[in-house]
């Protein structure tokens, strides 16, 4: 992700401060140590949550106090998603493994038995903010329909 997030952020109409969106990648999925990595599909979102939340009570307090301070707040900043910063990452979150799964010919997408309809509309609302994430975005639906990477149509 963050290769990423240099590669697209000089691209982007999006303005945001860099250094600030890599320390919140580096930290958005920290809390899976404890909560486990989810079907991004699934769902119970409000579960997902819940754990990620007890998750990060249990892993921040672990570290110094000025440091839990400061990196718990930064994983409350992702999840918020209110900051420019925390909807690119989320963005390129999501552009990241809609990629790999182009890239895999849909292997994930099918091994869940997802339909085009979710894959699409899962990605695509994060991704609306900004034109050149979008345009990306088309590009790579254009790359998996031309290799059969998209899941059963219903």
């Amino acid at each position: 992700m963050c290769l990423y997030a240099l590669l697209l952020s000089s691209e982007l109409k999006l303005k945001i401060n860099f250094n600030h969106a890599i320390k919140l990648i580096l930290l958005h999925d920290l809390p899976e140590v404890y909560a486990g990595d989810a079907n991004p599909y699934e769902a119970n979102k409000a579960l997902k949550h819940k754990k990620e939340k007890a998750a990060a009570d249990k892993l921040f307090p672990l570290l110094p106090p000025d440091k839990a301070k400061e990196l718990r707040s930064l994983w409350d900043e992702y999840e918020a998603q209110k900051t420019p910063e925390a909807k690119f990452v989320r963005a390129i979150d999501r552009l990241q493994a809609f990629s790999q799964n182009v890239f895999t010919k849909g292997k994930t997408w099918k091994d869940l038995r997802l339909t085009t309809e979710q894959v699409r509309s899962y990605n695509k609302e994060h991704l609306n903010i900004d034109p050149v994430l979008i345009e990306l975005f088309q590009l790579l639906s254009k790359r998996a329909t031309n290799e059969s990477a998209w899941p059963t149509k219903k």
